[in-house]
């Protein structure tokens, strides 16, 4: 996550280049996607099961008698849309600095935390908070 402090739109363009496999590790990294998920219906490991006609696959319990399945997006502040990681990234990135049309809105974001450049740090720190994932030690 400490990655995210100064942030700035050379670190941005640099990460948006990254392949979409690689950038959703690099979430990963941060904590913001599950490196690793347990069943939730009996508590065994899971592991990716890709689909050929989704851009995600889902976490895959390996348990013989289970084999619950569970989207890989699921639990994540990046749930349930249908735009892609980087691009939910991006639009924060655009809010957090106010480019674009988003400079008529107000967040509270903004006069919690000051200055500008810890916005969008803050924003995806209370992200993982919120959300939190499971990371491969």
């Amino acid at each position: 996550m400490e990655q995210l402090k100064n942030f700035k739109s050379s670190h941005l363009h640099e990460k948006l280049r990254l392949s979409d496999n690689d950038f959703d590790a690099w979430l990963e990294e941060l904590g913001l996607l599950h490196g690793k998920r347990t069943c939730g219906k009996c508590g065994g490991r899971t592991t990716i099961k890709v689909k050929k006609d989704r851009r995600y696959g889902c976490w895959r319990c390996t348990t013989r008698d289970c084999r619950a399945e569970q989207g890989y997006l699921c639990g994540t502040f990046f749930e349930g849309t249908h735009l892609t990681t980087k691009q939910i990234f991006h639009l924060s990135y655009l809010w957090a600095r106010r480019l674009g049309k988003y400079t008529d809105l107000e967040f509270l974001w903004r006069k919690r935390f000051g200055d500008i450049s810890n916005v969008f740090y803050n924003f995806w720190y209370h992200v993982s908070l919120f959300y939190p994932c499971e990371r491969n030690e």
